[in-house]
């Protein structure tokens, strides 16, 4: 078989092959710093991420007029998800941070905050349904829901810096917290759901309870992989991630020497 043909063969099987773990969560829980976490420990992955600093209506929603730019905003994070979601893969494993049903909850808060009208709000959920069937979207097929209390998820906000999250309303938050919360209750049934409490610890330093979560992830995704891929033949092992080359392999038997974050 010659060059080309193996890499058009590679190509397909990756696409057959693709496996999506997205992140959902409110602002500052650590749904960055897991992915980051995860993508560095895995290596060869599709990193999809939030792009806050090119989204031309993010700051004005933050700094002036939230009812004004609430819309605008959510519109772009939905197509620029979408977009990103659907274009060819190159490796087996896709993380998202966060997932198009982690936008959706933010478009959804704002609706409830009276920042977004009824009108806009069945606009902004037509458009994402036109454009997921015209682009041929699918769901991840694992979603890591990160979870913590509004008074630590403030603190985080502090830390980070970002001027325009200094002024976010509390309030928000205890309504994104809640409506996060109630997602994952409504669709327990219909995705593969991992909830992880970020309240208990920090993912940046503190490594044995990043040992603890990742390798719980591990075991799940791993579990999730064969059920879905058993019956398309045995690959290539080495060419996947460590932690799947084997059904038998557990994550458990690799001694944790830490972990870094990607910047």
């Amino acid at each position: 078989m010659q060059e080309s043909e193996k890499n058009r063969a590679k190509e397909l099987e990756l696409r057959q092959r693709n496996f999506c773990i997205g992140v959902i969560g409110s602002m500052a829980s650590g749904k960055t710093t897991l992915i980051g976490i995860l993508a560095a420990r895995w290596g060869d992955v599709d990193l999809i991420r939030e792009r806050p600093e090119e989204n031309p209506f993010l700051r004005d929603y933050y700094m002036s007029d939230p009812k004004k730019w609430a819309f605008h905003s959510q519109v772009w994070y939905g197509n620029d998800k979408i977009s990103l979601m659907t274009k060819p893969r190159n490796c087996y494993l896709t993380l998202v941070d966060p997932t198009l049903e982690m936008d959706k909850i933010y478009e959804y808060t704002n609706y409830l905050l009276g920042n977004i009208t009824k009108e806009e709000h069945k606009l902004y959920l037509d458009l994402c349904d036109t454009l997921c069937e015209v682009k041929k979207y699918k769901k991840p097929d694992v979603i890591v829901s990160t979870n913590a209390p509004v008074d630590i998820l403030i603190e985080h906000c502090k830390k980070r810096g970002r001027d325009y999250e200094s002024k976010v309303d509390p309030d928000y938050l205890k309504i994104l917290v809640r409506n996060v919360d109630q997602w994952v209750k409504e669709n327990e049934n219909k995705f593969n759901i991992i909830n992880v409490d970020s309240s208990r610890w920090n993912f940046v330093d503190m490594e044995l309870d990043q040992n603890l979560v990742v390798k719980d992830i591990e075991r799940q995704v791993k579990a999730l992989w064969y059920k879905k891929y058993d019956k398309l033949g045995v690959e290539n092992m080495q060419d996947l991630p460590f932690f799947l080359r084997w059904p038998g392999f557990s994550p458990d038997s690799l001694p944790f020497q830490g972990l870094r974050k990607i910047p």
